[in-house]
């Protein structure tokens, strides 16, 4: 596995053919329902960069657990939003979720100190539907005690029906990595191990974003993420979209190819409007409309 095999992505235009157009008869529940558990108290910011993205994406219904202490300030500036405590959410709710059309966004803005937060991870891990892991709930999984109550759950889901994704950034990757080894950096050989590992797709984000699944033949590398992504906030946007699609059925593969695509075509346009020095994740996230209009093909 190398990277001189992989299969290059250089443009949104080559996988636009995937965006999940919906049908005329459609509702928000058939559209797809993403759950983002997000928002520690210091960064209630990456939960609402999360949600908004996911809306922009195409789901249907957006649904955010976010630390108490958020939840009227959020609510209030984002009425189409439905907030609440994630103290009410636990395996039960998780569970209750079983045959719908959902997916899951965890851990933009978690504190992965706060080891009470943990019982979120295994919630969430324990629901039957595609869950996507960012963020401070990465870092959670690096800690010994939270990795060896959610292995289990790992082991025990059908990772065919409800699959995870895992979108480390570099240092995210490494800190997962050294359950396995030590690198200096993480490249295609590490990430195929960390998918290995973890039974996760994993999208290594970076100037260059690798997307690997232990039973690919060769990564997908798209190429054409610009410097105005460099900014603190620009995953959580990542994770929202890639949320987005995999709530409105997207295939996992696909859904990750695809929101790494449109991220990098926003914030190109955004870029445009602002230049690479002055973009923030928000710009991004707003110019994703602008991004899909581009290659409306019906």
């Amino acid at each position: 596995m190398n990277a001189e095999r992989a299969h290059i992505v250089s443009s949104f235009a080559e996988v636009a053919k995937y965006l999940p157009w919906p049908k005329p008869d459609t509702d928000k529940y058939s559209r797809g329902k993403c759950v983002v558990i997000a928002g520690s108290p210091a960064y209630p910011g990456a939960a609402v960069l999360s949600c908004i993205a996911a809306q922009r994406s195409g789901a249907g219904y957006v649904e955010l657990y976010t630390h108490s202490q958020n939840v009227d300030k959020i609510q209030m500036a984002y009425p189409s939003l439905v907030v609440r405590s994630w103290d009410a959410f636990d395996k039960e709710v998780a569970q209750s979720y079983a045959d719908k059309a959902v997916a899951m966004v965890l851990g933009p803005g978690f504190d992965a100190n706060r080891a009470t937060d943990a019982s979120l991870i295994e919630a969430a891990l324990s629901c039957p539907a595609a869950l996507l892991i960012d963020g401070g709930a990465l870092g959670m999984l690096t800690k010994d005690e939270v990795y060896a109550r959610c292995r289990p759950l790992i082991k025990n889901r059908d990772l065919i029906k409800h699959p995870i994704v895992m979108t480390p950034h570099q240092g995210e990757a490494k800190r997962l990595y050294a359950r396995i080894g030590k690198a200096d950096a993480i490249g295609v050989k590490q990430a195929f191990e960390l998918a290995e590992y973890y039974e996760s797709l994993i999208v290594l984000k970076g100037p260059d974003t690798y997307i690997v699944s232990k039973d690919d033949t060769q990564p997908t590398k798209v190429v054409f993420g610009g410097a105005e992504l460099a900014k603190a906030g620009s995953g959580d946007v990542l994770s929202g979209i890639i949320g987005a699609f995999l709530a409105q059925g997207t295939d996992a593969n696909v859904a990750c190819v695809l929101g790494v695509s449109l991220h990098a075509e926003s914030g190109r346009i955004a870029a445009d409007r602002k230049t690479e020095i002055s973009v923030v994740p928000e710009d991004v996230a707003e110019a994703i409309p602008e991004a899909i209009k581009r290659y409306r093909l019906r």
